[in-house]
């Protein structure tokens, strides 16, 4: 018997919430603790379903599905699907959030293994039409320099399987961050052909005096583009948060600094 498909719909109270300030890149979601011996394990199911965009019911591709207190999180495919293998059956919280797309949060109850759920994410038009305008722009800024850039775009981002933002740096832009002195924890400099160079590493083109140990909390799914300029001597970052901010007011491109 094929399994029943659920909707799923947020309040449109929640739906229609809007940026109001700056991801905390610090506050992560902690785990839940172990259960207590003797405890029943729960059972294990795969889940799967679709995301649509709630106006128009097309598929939405590169949405994140997460589950924070299991720490899991899956991409939809170019058909807005997606697959959540070996969760734990029970009730627990999804996150959905899809760039130019409100947030989407919901308690989920679980508990059939190959259950199927449609979640609607309601489109922010102003955002989406204006996600376009802002990459050009980040492709124009760029061509004016003259120092080599490699560029990590979102998909690209995406598709890595790195827990933050610090390890992509290190495999997708040529760099290989490394301690800056003997017998320092925190890695801050890199290898920059062939010589040691500290990074100077702009947020949200906001220059970060942590370096790129700022980088470790900063969770990929968040991230809309990478650049890394000189090789390596400058790697700026760009959330989310900030290209739908850009967009969503017109709001151009500062001059590239370099502190």
């Amino acid at each position: 018997m094929p399994h029943r498909i659920r909707t799923l719909a947020a309040p449109l109270a929640l739906m229609l919430c809007a940026l109001a300030a700056p991801p905390a890149w610090s506050q992560q979601t902690p785990l839940p603790p172990p259960p207590p011996p003797g405890t029943p394990a729960p059972a294990m199911i795969t889940v799967g379903g679709e995301v649509l965009d709630a106006l128009t019911g097309a598929p939405v591709r590169d949405v994140v599905i997460s589950i924070p207190a299991l720490g899991r999180k899956v991409l939809t495919d170019a058909q807005g699907r997606f697959v959540l293998n070996g969760i734990r059956s029970g009730t627990q919280k999804w996150v959905v959030s899809g760039l130019g797309y409100a947030r989407w949060e919901e308690e989920v109850e679980a508990t059939e293994n190959g259950a199927m759920f449609t979640v609607r994410i309601l489109p922010r038009p102003e955002v989406l039409e204006g996600i376009t305008v802002v990459a050009d722009r980040f492709q124009v800024r760029r061509a004016a320099e003259a120092r080599s850039v490699r560029v990590v775009d979102r998909q690209e981002i995406l598709a890595s399987a790195a827990p933050s933002v610090f390890e992509i740096v290190g495999t997708r832009t040529g760099i290989r961050p490394m301690a800056c002195g003997a017998g320092e924890s925190e890695f801050n400099c890199a290898t920059v052909r062939g010589r040691t160079v500290r990074p100077a590493v702009f947020i949200d083109d906001t220059y970060s005096p942590a370096g790129l140990e700022a980088l470790r909390s900063m969770a990929p799914e968040e991230m809309f583009l990478i650049e890394s300029y000189g090789g390596g001597r400058a790697i700026r970052v760009y959330t989310t948060w900030y290209v739908e901010k850009m967009s969503q007011f017109g709001n151009r491109l500062p001059p590239l600094t370099w502190w």
